[in-house]
């Protein structure tokens, strides 16, 4: 069995730093583990490049310090922040996605339109 793991998305710092305490008790509280995940989205027809990804590893990064349980790192490229999510979540076989609201804009759009998990087989990419 893996140990348990809570997935903390990163789409805005200061609402990081605001449940990473809760983050870092759930995980503590069952020996688990924080991942905290980047996404760099692509846009069709131009490129990802490697500065987006380091960018994201180099912001991920600053947290290591503030953790106060083990933490892991992860970004991923993919079409969207919700496949991206999805498919650390069915990766890991995480047991918790803990999503902070820092901007009240990322909440409807974002996060609570998530595809149901049958719908994931195909591509959700519109190009």
């Amino acid at each position: 069995h893996n140990p348990f793991m809570v997935v903390v998305p990163v789409m805005d710092t200061a609402a990081v730093e605001e449940i990473l305490p809760i983050a870092a008790a759930l995980a503590r509280a069952r020996n688990g583990w924080i991942l905290l995940l980047g996404v760099v989205p692509i846009i069709p027809h131009k490129p990802v490049s490697a500065a987006q990804i380091k960018q994201q590893r180099d912001m991920l990064s600053q947290f290591h310090e503030t953790a106060d349980a083990p933490l892991l790192t992860a970004v991923r490229v993919a079409c969207s922040w919700q496949e991206g999510i999805s498919n650390i979540m069915e990766e890991t076989r995480a047991d918790l996605l803990l999503v902070g609201c820092g901007g009240a804009a990322l909440v409807p759009d974002m996060m609570f339109d998530l595809p149901p998990k049958h719908e994931l087989t195909e591509s959700i990419c519109d190009w």
